[in-house]
Protein backbone atom coordinates (compact mmCIF):
# COMPACT_ATOMS: atom_id res chain seq x y z
CA UNK A 1 0.00 0.00 0.00
CA UNK A 2 1.32 3.41 -0.75
CA UNK A 3 0.85 6.62 1.26
CA UNK A 4 1.57 10.33 0.01
CA UNK A 5 4.85 11.55 0.80
CA UNK A 6 3.39 15.06 1.43
CA UNK A 7 0.51 14.26 3.71
CA UNK A 8 0.53 10.61 4.27
CA UNK A 9 -3.24 10.26 2.73
CA UNK A 10 -3.53 6.55 1.41
CA UNK A 11 -2.72 6.10 -2.46
CA UNK A 12 -4.68 3.79 -4.38
CA UNK A 13 -2.42 1.79 -6.98
CA UNK A 14 -1.73 3.51 -10.49
CA UNK A 15 -2.51 6.96 -8.95
CA UNK A 16 -0.42 9.71 -10.03
CA UNK A 17 -2.11 12.68 -8.01
CA UNK A 18 -2.94 12.57 -4.33
CA UNK A 19 -6.65 13.14 -4.05
CA UNK A 20 -6.26 14.57 -0.69
CA UNK A 21 -3.45 17.08 -1.26
CA UNK A 22 -2.31 17.10 -5.22
CA UNK A 23 0.98 16.06 -4.72
CA UNK A 24 2.24 14.10 -7.85
CA UNK A 25 2.96 10.61 -6.84
CA UNK A 26 6.51 9.37 -7.45
CA UNK A 27 7.49 5.36 -8.12
CA UNK A 28 9.66 6.20 -4.18
CA UNK A 29 6.35 6.21 -2.39
CA UNK A 30 5.73 2.65 0.03
CA UNK A 31 4.22 1.41 3.19
CA UNK A 32 5.27 3.90 5.98
CA UNK A 33 7.11 2.44 8.61
CA UNK A 34 6.80 1.92 12.31
CA UNK A 35 8.73 5.20 13.01
CA UNK A 36 5.52 6.83 12.55
CA UNK A 37 3.57 5.06 15.56
CA UNK A 38 7.10 4.97 17.50
CA UNK A 39 7.27 8.83 17.70
CA UNK A 40 3.67 9.22 18.75
CA UNK A 41 4.60 6.53 21.27
CA UNK A 42 7.68 8.18 22.67
CA UNK A 43 5.31 11.52 22.84
CA UNK A 44 3.27 9.99 24.52
CA UNK A 45 5.61 8.04 27.56
CA UNK A 46 6.92 11.48 28.72
CA UNK A 47 3.19 13.23 28.62
CA UNK A 48 1.67 10.17 30.45
CA UNK A 49 5.14 10.68 33.33
CA UNK A 50 4.37 14.17 33.92
CA UNK A 51 0.77 13.78 34.45
CA UNK A 52 1.23 10.87 36.79
CA UNK A 53 4.20 12.80 38.97
CA UNK A 54 1.70 16.08 38.94
CA UNK A 55 -1.40 13.45 40.11
CA UNK A 56 1.51 12.54 43.07
CA UNK A 57 2.64 15.90 43.97
CA UNK A 58 -1.23 17.37 44.18
CA UNK A 59 -2.28 14.73 46.22
CA UNK A 60 0.82 14.72 48.46
CA UNK A 61 0.32 18.24 48.29
CA UNK A 62 -3.23 17.80 49.86
CA UNK A 63 -2.79 15.39 52.27
CA UNK A 64 0.24 17.09 53.84
CA UNK A 65 -2.66 20.36 54.07
CA UNK A 66 -5.41 18.27 55.53
CA UNK A 67 -2.55 16.98 57.95
CA UNK A 68 -1.05 20.45 58.89
CA UNK A 69 -4.88 22.03 59.41
CA UNK A 70 -5.82 18.81 61.82
CA UNK A 71 -2.67 19.22 63.55
CA UNK A 72 -3.26 22.96 63.91
CA UNK A 73 -7.65 22.36 64.98
CA UNK A 74 -6.07 19.67 67.52
CA UNK A 75 -3.51 22.49 68.99
CA UNK A 76 -5.65 24.93 68.99
CA UNK A 77 -8.77 22.16 70.88
CA UNK A 78 -5.63 21.55 73.21
CA UNK A 79 -4.87 25.35 74.05
CA UNK A 80 -8.69 26.54 74.56
CA UNK A 81 -8.89 23.15 76.62
CA UNK A 82 -11.79 22.34 74.64
CA UNK A 83 -12.04 18.44 75.46
CA UNK A 84 -15.76 18.32 73.20
CA UNK A 85 -13.81 19.84 69.78
CA UNK A 86 -10.51 17.61 70.75
CA UNK A 87 -12.54 14.49 71.11
CA UNK A 88 -14.03 15.15 67.95
CA UNK A 89 -11.24 15.86 65.56
CA UNK A 90 -9.27 12.34 67.68
CA UNK A 91 -12.29 10.33 66.33
CA UNK A 92 -11.84 11.97 62.75
CA UNK A 93 -8.11 10.88 62.73
CA UNK A 94 -8.41 8.09 64.40
CA UNK A 95 -11.17 6.77 61.49
CA UNK A 96 -8.44 7.88 58.66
Amino acid sequence: MKFCQNCGAELVKGQRFCTNCGAEVTQQQTVPTETAHRKKKKFLIPIIIVAAFLLLAFFLFTQVDTSSKTADAIGTAIKNKDSAALSKLLLQTANL
